[in-house]
């Protein structure tokens, strides 16, 4: 089940990350998308490399990811966007679409005269940027030149190799091929592009789905899954709770590492399950909701949820309003 993704970013060794809808952060493990830190929450990500992976917050705050936790280097800074090089390189815009460059552990504003509203970064000599107007802009030296004054962008990528794409205002994709802008797909759409280099190109679209350039063609690549808590109850193990949530104990073991041992839960643990369709039971049977009964015991009783509950009997509407006497429908697990 796959939830919407807001930002991508790939780096020049081709690590991805990637934010989605509530601001979670995700990075691509292999074929499957895992959340590092699962309270971290940003707006915006930047991958220049394993290395060098840097987030804004929507506070405006700025964090890198060292030593897996995210760590604030500048804790009076802020941001609305920030784009990191493969070499560490790294600029950021601001609310005022003030463009600063980070040398020796502080932000200096090169060129207080130049604005935009989004910088990219691929190496040090490699920097482009998308002002107000979406105009394109590349560095060079120490000034910010119009390759094309015609070309107009929303958003705008490069790679530590120089390749650059950007998507312009009605979703098309546009390459850089060193003098003019060419469009290697006219059918492809999105709203976000991320270059590692010539190889690692990714993007989303519209409709927040991934997809990574393979071989000239656009492959759509899974989504990362949407999650929900579930309190481990008395009786549960952790076979009985993936088999309810249509998952595998390691994917659960995975997300939760406080279970060292597959054998022993605690009860009331608050463990993160990928939200699938829950397993269908072998049957069901009815329950007569009595006096002091609330969704959360009922739940624990037949080991289930209370969205599930609530799913199998439409007519509650508030899961803290029942009432005495009400035939419940309750899922009952082999």
């Amino acid at each position: 089940m796959g939830i919407k993704v807001t930002d991508i970013s790939v780096g020049s060794d081709g690590t991805v990350w990637c934010i989605v809808e509530g601001g979670r952060i995700f990075r691509r493990d292999g074929s499957k998308w895992v959340e590092p830190d699962s309270f971290a929450r940003a707006v915006q990500i930047s991958v220049g490399s394993a290395n060098h992976i840097w987030c804004v917050n929507s506070a405006g705050q700025i964090y890198t990811w060292q030593t897996n936790k995210w760590v604030q280097p500048d804790a009076n800074a802020r941001a609305v966007q920030v784009s990191a090089g493969s070499d560490g390189d790294l600029w950021s815009v601001n609310q005022q679409q003030h463009i600063y460059h980070w040398e020796t552990n502080k932000w200096v504003e090169p060129d207080p005269n130049a604005r935009a509203v989004q910088v990219d970064v691929g190496t040090s000599s490699q920097v482009w940027a998308v002002n107000s107007a979406d105009q394109i802009y590349r560095r060079e030296g120490n000034k910010w030149v119009q390759p094309d004054v015609n070309a107009r962008a929303k958003n705008i990528s490069v790679g530590s190799d120089g390749t650059v794409w950007v998507v312009n205002a009605v979703g098309q994709m546009f390459q850089w091929d060193g003098t003019k802008w060419v469009q290697p797909d006219p059918n492809a759409r999105a709203v976000r592009v991320s270059v590692g280099r010539a190889d690692q190109v990714w993007c989303v679209n519209a409709d927040g789905q991934v997809y990574q350039r393979v071989t000239n063609t656009w492959k759509l690549v899974d989504s990362p899954m949407s999650y929900v808590t579930y309190t481990v109850q008395p009786g549960d193990t952790l076979a009985i709770i993936a088999q309810r949530f249509n998952t595998t104990v390691q994917q659960i073991m995975a997300l939760n590492p406080v279970i060292r041992d597959p054998n022993l839960l605690q009860v009331g643990w608050v463990l993160t399950i990928p939200a699938g369709q829950p397993t269908q039971p072998p049957n069901y049977s009815s329950y007569v909701v009595q006096p002091g009964d609330t969704l959360a015991v009922i739940a624990a009783r037949y080991r289930t949820t209370i969205q599930q509950l609530m799913a199998l009997n439409p007519f509650i509407q508030d899961p803290n309003r029942i009432q005495v006497g009400w035939t419940l429908k309750v899922p009952v697990y082999g």
